[in-house]
């Protein structure tokens, strides 16, 4: 149950979390690498562009941003949306970078 505006935390799974907040489930890319798992097309267009983003898991929200209070939990990881030609769009350039050790694509930001 979420308490005091704070996300809960549902699940993690290949660089990506996803919390619920505000009765809607939003997703967390925190790093993304391509060690095959992901197929070229969605690792280069869903994946990869994500990485330091929060979107909404919910098909009915991913054309928009979310809400402040949303990002407010997140703190360094910018709102990212979908427009109606699936390309991304952020509220501020998504701050990230490479791993030395992994090689992995990954948010500055800490969850």
């Amino acid at each position: 149950m979420e308490r005091n505006g704070k996300a809960r935390f549902l699940s993690s799974y290949q660089g990506e979390s996803e919390y619920s907040l505000g009765g809607s489930v939003w997703r967390i890319r925190h790093a993304a690498h391509d060690d095959g798992h992901w197929n070229d097309t969605v690792y280069t267009r869903e994946v990869r562009p994500l990485v330091g983003c929060v979107i909404a898991k919910d098909s009915a929200l991913f054309h928009e941003f979310p809400p402040a209070d949303v990002l407010a939990c997140f703190p360094g990881f910018v709102g990212a949306k979908w427009t109606a030609d699936y390309q991304v769009r952020y509220t501020a350039p998504p701050r990230r970078g490479t791993d030395s050790a992994t090689g992995w694509l990954v948010a500055l930001a800490k969850l």
